[in-house]
């Protein structure tokens, strides 16, 4: 049975025909594993760069007062 799952089978435990486990292959596990496999990609640049884009002051409250006024029941 492990053999099978090794060689890309997936496996589904049952218990009097309900399916209760699942026996899956092993895949990656961190992020350097993922991004190995091609699976996910490694950030480019420093969250710090993106944080300072975000505009500082006094945020409208336009969108909030929207919500509120479409919200209020009829």
């Amino acid at each position: 049975m492990v053999k099978r799952v090794r060689d890309g089978e997936v496996l589904v435990v049952t218990d009097h025909g309900t399916p209760v486990a699942k026996m899956i292959p092993a895949g990656p596990t961190t992020l350097a594993e993922l991004a190995q496999a091609g699976l996910v990609s490694t950030p480019d640049k420093d969250l710090s760069d993106l944080l300072a884009r975000i505009p500082r002051g006094n945020p409208s409250r336009a969108g909030t007062e929207a919500l509120r006024e479409l919200r209020k029941d009829p």
